[in-house]
């Protein structure tokens, strides 16, 4: 097992070893993760992006046999995933739903972990880094596009109207901001890194059209997140951070449903969850109740009707039983006070390398894509506190993000550095 795995962050020796210009097996794998990335926002596209995926762990699997190629384990981010995987398979096996808690931890933990490890290992140059970024640009700036055309034009809907409203699930308005957000980060510091005028202007286009389409969904934890995401983006520009929120204000005077949404909604409807969800907490406040995504069930917390009288009388009447838009209150009922703990140890770790990386950048473009980067995490942090965040569409994006960071510390700490 030693000749195949290394417990250290990869070095010049061995990616020159592995180096994929002599490894097709490589390239292939790396070109069967780009259409999962790539098609994550698309509907219909599950089984697609599945094929893919799997394919890219057999072939990296093949790799490490065939090429023995070596993986590197030990980044930053192992232990805090290791303690949380351990910590989730325990409170997986007193869960009362075992088959149900087991299912989920496999597909919505165990697997994006492989996946994180396959990227690492498998996109470790810089180039790599621009290509990922790349990918989500496209994705979602080509979603913008089509979501846009196909709900105020196609369908006819008042541009005043919330893109996506009474669509169900088919474009998730409190899901799809996580994409946009980050497309147009990533679309902001690639026209500012590019020195062709043709790949500025799409650079720029592109981010225009993620942003525009995040606004339009009227989600106030997307607003925030955008603001915020901005601010460390361009901490380094004032300029261009003065003529952002310049714009972002445009845009509110622009669209009044967006206005008052924003500065006149509440939060009150989401009250009740929050309420439920502590009583939840107190029946497992240790263990918690499992892994299982689907927590908020009747099956699950039978006693519902007591719950009722333990919370304030005004909000008694609405019998809320879906998850809370907060991942914090998710963790805590359905993993206990250790698991949400372990969780908020795996949110430290990036926030804590992207620091790391703006202090101790080797070169520009460390610095740079270290503010990036924790721009981009941070809109997963932020929306995570106010919007659903379980699902395989974050999922994908929020190991994704993982990843990137980890490439970008592994370029920082263990290669030489690009003038």
């Amino acid at each position: 097992m030693e000749k195949y795995v290394n417990t250290h962050i990869p070095i010049v020796e061995n990616i020159k070893t592995n180096g994929y210009k002599n490894n097709y097996i490589e390239l292939i794998t790396q070109a069967l993760i780009i259409p999962f990335i790539f098609l994550t926002p698309f509907p219909h596209t599950t089984s697609i992006r599945n094929i893919c995926i799997y394919l890219s762990f057999f072939f990296f699997i093949l790799n490490v046999v065939y090429y023995k190629k070596r993986i590197y384990l030990n980044t930053p981010l192992l232990v805090p995933l290791l303690l949380f995987l351990c910590w989730s398979i325990i409170s997986t096996v007193f869960s009362n739903h075992k088959l149900d808690s087991l299912h989920d931890l496999y597909t919505h933990l165990v697997f994006y972990i492989v996946y994180y490890y396959v990227v690492i290992n498998t996109f470790t140059e810089r180039k790599h880094l621009l290509i990922l970024s790349c990918i989500i640009v496209i994705s979602g700036a080509i979603f913008s596009s089509g979501a846009i055309f196909h709900f105020y034009y196609y369908l006819g809907n008042s541009i005043n109207e919330r893109l996506g409203a009474n669509l169900g699930l088919l474009y998730a308005i409190n899901v799809i901001g996580y994409l946009l957000v980050i497309s147009t980060i990533f679309s902001i510091r690639m026209s500012l890194d590019t020195k062709k005028p043709l790949y500025w202007y799409v650079f720029l286009l592109a981010g225009i059209i993620s942003g525009c389409t995040s606004m339009l969904t009227g989600s106030r934890g997307t607003y925030l997140a955008f603001v915020t995401a901005m601010g460390i983006l361009l901490i380094r520009r004032k300029k261009l951070l003065a003529g952002s929120i310049a714009i972002l204000i445009i845009i509110l005077l622009a669209f009044p449903a967006l206005r008052n949404r924003i500065i006149h909604a509440g939060f009150e409807d989401r009250l009740p969850a929050y309420f439920y969800s502590l009583e939840f907490f107190k029946e497992h406040p240790i263990i918690g109740s499992g892994f299982e995504i689907d927590t908020y069930s009747i099956e699950n917390f039978s006693h519902v009707e007591e719950y009722r009288s333990r919370i304030p009388q005004k909000y008694r009447s609405s019998l809320y039983l879906w998850p809370p838009h907060n991942m914090l209150l998710c963790v805590a009922v359905r993993l206990g006070l250790i698991g949400l703990m372990l969780f908020i140890y795996i949110l430290f770790k990036p926030v804590s390398m992207c620091l790391s990386l703006t202090r101790h950048g080797e070169n520009e473009f460390i610095l740079s894509w270290a503010l990036c980067l924790l721009s981009a995490f941070m809109v997963i942090l932020i929306k995570g506190l106010f919007e659903p965040i379980f699902t395989h569409f974050v999922d994908t994006l929020f190991y994704t993000i993982l990843a990137m960071i980890t490439i970008l510390w592994n370029l920082n700490y263990r290669q030489p550095q690009e003038p």
